[in-house]
């Protein structure tokens, strides 16, 4: 999303990042409707080998991780961008890891059973795809017409 509206992404495996890793919140993120109220810090399951070099204009930075940004918020419309996955469960992440055994080993270096078994289930993920839909349907969304 971030290329398509202008900024840049590249392709960069010493910014790869696969697991259940901890994004912070920035100043905007902490004061965001749908991200704020998840707190300064949050584990995401996470996995890329792109990452997001600069942003597009009118795009604010969200979150970020050690090594890569992981929520933009794109300040003139009602547009979100994640690099990790709001929508997967730990079961439903690890089953797509499953699939990729390779990206973990090339990635960090663990065997898949390595790999899960540093995993943990991120709960507050259940509340970002429901936060966003609350927060454009109660009207807080300056894009939506009454």
């Amino acid at each position: 999303m971030a290329k398509a509206f202008g900024g840049t992404v590249v392709h960069d495996l010493n910014r790869a990042e696969i697991g259940t890793l901890e994004v912070q919140l920035t100043a905007a993120g902490l004061n965001d409707p749908v991200f704020g109220p998840l707190g300064d810090r949050f584990y995401v399951p996470i996995g890329h080998e792109d990452t997001v070099t600069s942003l597009p204009e009118n795009c604010t930075l969200i979150g970020r991780t050690e090594l890569a940004f992981q929520i933009l918020r794109f300040d003139d419309a009602p547009i979100y961008g994640t690099q990790f996955h709001p929508e997967l469960t730990l079961e439903s992440y690890l089953a797509r890891v499953r699939r990729y055994p390779k990206y973990v080993k090339k990635i960090i270096g663990l065997s898949y059973e390595e790999f899960a078994a540093t995993c943990h289930d991120t709960p507050q993920m259940r509340s970002i795809l429901p936060g966003f839909v609350n927060w454009a349907l109660e009207g807080k969304s300056t894009w939506i017409k009454q």
